[in-house]
């Protein structure tokens, strides 16, 4: 009987998939899930952790289990699916396949795969966005890049190739619908076409990581050529990402989780293709954080942070969501860098939101998976890339970008 029962609609659809190629990179996943035989069970890592930590991660594991739905999975009350719990959930059921966790993430990742989009690529943000004909009609590339992770972790997991078939049709779309053309993801099949930090962190990782799987240089390539390009367009004010609007327009404050998002894309990007610049950057978003987003009285950081006239910042807002975010990303950038300035003050933040655990749902997952990265260290390592072979170039359409003034 199948893991994935709901994935046989796929199959019909997944065998027609043609090679990638054009500017995103051409790849084709034919490595193997090894990291499963490695990777140690969580009894295993669990043990890695501080008492304290296993205390933390055994309230959260509770509030997560309390928030399951033996239907759907992993999902909130709208049925979106919880990515980070999926891979909480995988990382929990390592060396154990028969643990609950890992049936609870393949409820889950089954759940998922019914919102891609089996026609023409790519996962709709939820079950009504689906109709061409409603305003809502939407294919995110925030929400396309998690699950595009998540695919990845599961099929790492498992093995099943009708997940590697999924995933090889994820990236093809993609290449050929988010990717801006020259650098960098667009917000969406349907929207704005600036590149937003967020989204491009999401989009840019998860590119980073099929290009690892398949250790192919230019979908690597097309990634830090995006890193570089939302370095350029985002990054300034007073040193942090900000948005902007076609016309230019800022938002009034940076947020939280633009830096943190962004951090964790050059993090992988330096661990997986050697960058001293991309080490640089994620350095200086952890130093960002640290002077300018933190509350020194309460440990949380901020979520926007604006600038004042005399040259200061003022913050505001204290997402839960966010801070895990932030949390995570520093505790990546301490096994990066070996400063445990970034993980002490990690630690901070999770005392100030300690007392909320108890009270959480599945953003409990975000938590577990940020109290995890504080001992355990998941940074990838680099493959034996592939050398680059001359394609013949693309016919595919490119989108283009128009500036004011160019």
């Amino acid at each position: 009987m199948s893991r994935f029962p709901s994935l046989a609609a796929l199959a019909a659809v997944c065998l027609l998939i043609a090679p990638l190629t054009a500017h995103a990179g051409a790849t084709d996943a034919n490595a193997t899930p090894t990291d499963a035989a490695v990777t140690p069970s969580a009894a295993a890592w669990r043990q890695q952790l501080p008492a304290e930590s296993r205390s933390l991660m055994d309230r959260l594991g509770a509030r997560l289990e309390a928030a399951y739905d033996e239907k759907h999975g992993y999902v909130d009350k709208n049925r979106l699916p919880s990515e980070s719990s999926i891979e909480i959930a995988l990382m929990n059921g390592r060396g154990e396949s028969d643990s609950y966790w890992n049936a609870h993430a393949r409820q889950s990742v089954d759940w998922m795969v019914t919102l891609f989009d089996t026609t023409m690529g790519g996962f709709f943000h939820g079950a009504e966005d689906s109709d061409v004909k409603s305003a809502a009609y939407a294919k995110r590339t925030d929400s396309n890049a998690r699950r595009f992770e998540a695919v990845m972790l599961a099929w790492e997991a498992t093995g099943d190739p009708r997940l590697k078939r999924l995933m090889r049709k994820e990236a093809e779309y993609f290449q050929r619908v988010l990717a801006e053309g020259r650098a960098g993801f667009v917000w969406g099949q349907v929207g704005d076409r600036q590149l937003y930090p967020e989204p491009n962190g999401l989009a840019i990782r998860s590119w980073l990581h099929y290009a690892t799987l398949n250790a192919d240089p230019r979908a690597r390539d097309y990634a830090l050529k995006s890193l570089d390009a939302v370095f350029e367009q985002s990054w300034m004010g007073f040193g942090a990402f900000w948005r902007q609007s076609f016309l230019q327009d800022l938002e009034k404050g940076a947020r939280a989780s633009d830096q943190a998002v962004m951090g964790r894309a050059y993090i992988y990007a330096a661990r997986v293709a050697g960058r001293e610049d991309d080490r640089t950057r994620a350095e200086a978003i952890g130093d960002l954080l640290l002077q300018r987003f933190i509350d020194a009285e309460d440990g949380h950081f901020n979520t926007t942070v604006a600038p004042k006239k005399d040259g200061s910042t003022r913050g505001s807002g204290r997402e839960s969501l966010d801070n895990a975010l932030v949390v995570r990303f520093l505790a990546e950038l301490t096994h990066l860098t070996g400063e445990e300035k970034y993980r002490d003050a990690a630690r901070g933040t999770v005392r100030a939101f300690a007392e909320d655990f108890d009270k959480m749902k599945l953003d409990a997952a975000d938590w577990a998976l940020a109290v995890r990265a504080l001992s355990v260290n998941d940074l990838p390592s680099a493959p034996e890339w592939k050398s680059v072979v001359q394609n013949v170039p693309s016919t595919q359409s490119r989108s283009k970008t128009y500036r004011a003034g160019k």
